[in-house]
């Protein structure tokens, strides 16, 4: 990662953030929150995945892209929007891992990492999923 990543990453994702809204009111809530879950999280995954750049958001998630330095694959990494009823959002997060992670479907994204990091000012663990990144996915 060159020298201006995580300055350019949240410039990148404010963008998401003013497309999807049309301002930045949540992204402005959200990113300090989103700062401390993604510096755990990379400190986690740093042996094995480099970030590469947010590539959706959508209304109870944030996915980012990453590679994979053993394989050299891009994967995707799924966390839960720090919104205000986050411990909502956490638990149908987790029910949306344990259900992929059962279900194998050729058309179904399969699962690579599954994690949870303890992050200051929130309550439970922050749960993430690293999954197959597949161009032109929409849906979040």
């Amino acid at each position: 990662m060159n020298d201006n990543f995580w300055e350019d990453f949240w410039d990148e994702l404010k963008k998401l953030y003013e497309n999807e809204d049309g301002n930045t009111k949540d992204y402005e809530w959200e990113q300090p929150i989103l700062v401390k879950v993604l510096e755990k999280i990379n400190e986690e995954l740093k042996d094995t995945y480099d970030f590469i750049k947010p590539i959706g958001r959508g209304g109870a998630g944030i996915v980012i892209r990453l590679k994979d330095k053993r394989l050299n694959f891009d994967r995707a990494l799924k966390i839960p929007r720090p919104k205000k009823e986050i411990k909502e959002l956490i638990d149908s997060f987790r029910s949306e891992i344990k259900y992929l992670n059962k279900v194998r479907h050729e058309n179904i994204i399969g699962i690579h990492t599954l994690g949870a990091v303890k992050v200051p000012d929130v309550t439970s663990s922050y749960p993430y999923f690293v999954m197959d990144y597949i161009e032109g996915v929409k849906d979040i």
